[in-house]
């Protein structure tokens, strides 16, 4: 069956689907895995298609096979007892039209409904480590997750209230679009040091544990610090990098290459006179790997040019060749140590 030109509703009203939302089994799960790795694309209207499924909780109550027989037996009993018969009505041309209006009218309940759902409701993303993921949101806007990071797009996203708003945790890239019915909101990025507010614009967050950075590479972005006693916005122009780190007590801001900071983007790094303690900070949150050195001045390596970060194991390897390191590891541990000379 050529599920991919399904709508959200062809999909809530496919009896298959609805038994995978519902009842799932090893077969339909293995099947709809299968299809969504195919399909990543369709990942939002299967998530909407099973949010609608979920709230209409179809159900055929259909009887045992005992109570059946017994409702036939009960059936003919009463025609022979009666000894009537009735007449039947012509079926009127005008049914299938009237068929047909039921449906439609169900869909648009259904829509409706799905609407007012989706509008108090918080959707989550994520990214787990060394994944990746591009997301398409409601209003055009487009996202690409790094990894081990969190998005959440925030209840009234659909409609009401003055902004469209999401929760970031971990790190993003973003093309806010501008698009009827949505354009004239403010897109709000909310993390837990600062929110940033914007309007058709292109720009990074990053929000981890070592702080949190905004990096700006067309338009123009707010930013709200969530410190208290802190001043008015901030308001950044392309180029420009605002830092919030563990240790500092007001915010770094400096003009940067952008193409430097949302290098993940393109399953790379680029290292301008990098640490390599740095480096392995990026290797713990987006690996979820430990790193420890044998000794400190190891960490203090630096390093120019540019790393692929599609392969872990590619990766180390670049890095101990090019700073003469042996790398050892065990389980989900590095440490990097010097190469003993012969």
């Amino acid at each position: 069956m050529n599920y991919f030109d399904y709508s959200v509703e062809d999909f809530a009203m496919d009896s298959r689907f609805q038994r995978w939302v519902q009842h799932p089994g090893r077969e339909d799960a293995l099947f709809w895995q299968k299809w969504l790795s195919e399909h990543p694309e369709k990942r939002q209207t299967i998530e909407q298609a099973r949010s609608l499924v979920l709230l209409f909780s179809f159900k055929e109550d259909i009887p045992a096979e005992g109570e059946q027989e017994e409702v036939w037996e009960r059936i003919a009993e009463s025609r022979h007892a009666s000894g009537t018969t009735r007449k039947l009505r012509p079926e009127s041309r005008w049914q299938p039209f009237g068929k047909w209006a039921a449906v439609a009218a169900l869909l648009l309940v259904s829509g409706f409904l799905f609407y007012l759902l989706r509008a108090d409701r918080t959707v989550r993303y994520h990214t787990d480590f060394g994944q990746q993921k591009g997301i398409t949101l409601a209003d055009g806007t487009a996202v690409l997750m790094n990894a081990n990071s969190t998005l959440e797009v925030l209840p009234n996203w659909w409609g009401w209230g003055e902004s469209r708003e999401v929760r970031l945790t971990g790190e993003a890239f973003f093309k806010v679009a501008k698009k009827k019915g949505f354009g004239d909101k403010r897109f709000t990025v909310h993390t837990e040091k600062v929110d940033v507010v914007v309007l058709g614009t292109q720009f990074n967050v990053f929000s981890r544990a070592r702080g949190s950075q905004v990096v700006l590479n067309s338009g123009r972005v707010k930013l709200k610090l969530n410190r208290e006693g802190q001043s008015g916005p901030i308001l950044m122009k392309p180029g420009e990098l605002v830092g919030l780190y563990e240790g500092s007590g007001s915010p770094v801001r400096k003009k940067v290459d952008p193409e430097r900071y949302n290098d993940w983007t393109r399953q790379q790094w680029i290292m301008d006179g990098t640490t390599l303690r740095e480096v392995t900070n990026r290797i713990e949150e987006t690996f979820g790997i430990e790193v420890a050195f044998a000794s400190p001045d190891i960490a203090q390596e630096r390093m120019r040019g540019v790393i692929s970060t599609e392969n872990l194991d590619d990766l180390l390897d670049a890095l101990a060749k090019v700073n003469e390191l042996h790398v050892k590891r065990e389980g989900n541990r590095l440490l990097f140590e010097r190469q003993e000379l012969n």
